[in-house]
């Protein structure tokens, strides 16, 4: 299926040439995009870090690209910056928390959106994550996080409570042996109200995960 959308977006690439904006973005260096680009607030939370502000616009049409175009050179940049950050954490972490031979997760999609989507933007990222990390300092896992039931964007509940309303007891651990006793690095692209990421880790805290860190490319 992925096979077939890569020919259909190449044939309306031909057919509609690129837009000035993506050419201004795929032209960009992952370095330039950091210096670049607003970065997140720090969170008093330790465990979960944001690299980016979402309310910069350059980060927005990335997001875009990525998410809804399956745009490959986001994907690379994202990938190289998301590389550099986690190898400064993993050394934090390793030295004040014994975190050691982490699993990269990423926030799954339910099986309705992910027909309908084709790809999860997530899973595109650490593709490339795998192609930089040469020296196999992280472990990738897209299987044993699951989404159960399929629910509405949380961009689309507005009201905080039902945010978490609307998240709570979708997700689920397909296979606890992978997760028990493993250092977890949970990645998802934007951060909001946090409703998701605290879903997620709970239930990967529940089967068993030693430790959970949390990080997105914007909040």
């Amino acid at each position: 299926m992925i096979r077939i959308k890569r020919i259909i977006d190449a044939i309306l690439n031909f057919l509609f040439p690129f837009s000035e904006k993506r050419k201004r973005i795929e032209s960009l260096t992952a370095e330039k995009v950091f210096q670049k680009c607003q970065k997140a607030d720090i969170s008093d939370d330790k465990n979960s870090y944001s690299i980016f502000s979402y309310e910069d616009s350059l980060i927005r049409d990335m997001v875009h690209f990525l998410k809804y175009k399956r745009n490959e050179r986001v994907a690379e940049i994202f990938a190289e910056i998301l590389y550099s950050e986690l190898l400064e954490k993993l050394s934090e972490m390793k030295i004040f928390k014994n975190f050691d031979k982490p699993v990269l997760i990423p926030v799954p999609l339910s099986k309705k959106k992910m027909r309908k989507r084709g790809f999860n933007q997530i899973e595109f990222i650490l593709e490339e994550f795998k192609k930089i990390d040469t020296q196999n300092f992280f472990e990738t896992d897209f299987k044993s996080l699951i989404k159960t039931k399929d629910t509405l964007s949380q961009t689309a509940v507005k009201n905080r409570r039902r945010r978490m309303e609307n998240i709570r007891n979708c997700f689920g651990v397909s296979d606890v042996e992978k997760i028990r006793g493993r250092n977890i690095i949970l990645i998802d692209d934007v951060l909001t109200t946090g409703a998701t990421m605290r879903e997620t880790k709970n239930v990967l805290v529940n089967s068993g995960a030693k430790k959970v860190f949390c990080i997105t490319i914007a909040h």
